[in-house]
């Protein structure tokens, strides 16, 4: 289990969870991650902290 925090605001990143699970927190809000899970993060969307045991892959602009 870990966790990493990340502030990412110039362009927006496309994340694929590609092994384990974990969770994404923004905001007070928290969104469950699962392998195959496929989402973006919009530009100015400001720091987030992904917490679990997960591989991710960022691709960004």
């Amino acid at each position: 289990m870990g966790g990493a925090d990340f502030a990412f605001n110039d362009h927006y990143l496309l994340i694929s969870v590609i092994k384990g699970d974990g969770a994404l927190s923004h905001n007070g809000d928290q969104y469950e991650l699962e392998k195959g899970t496929h989402f973006i993060i919009p530009v100015g969307f400001g720091d987030f902290e992904v917490d679990g045991n997960c591989e991710l892959i960022f691709l960004h602009t």
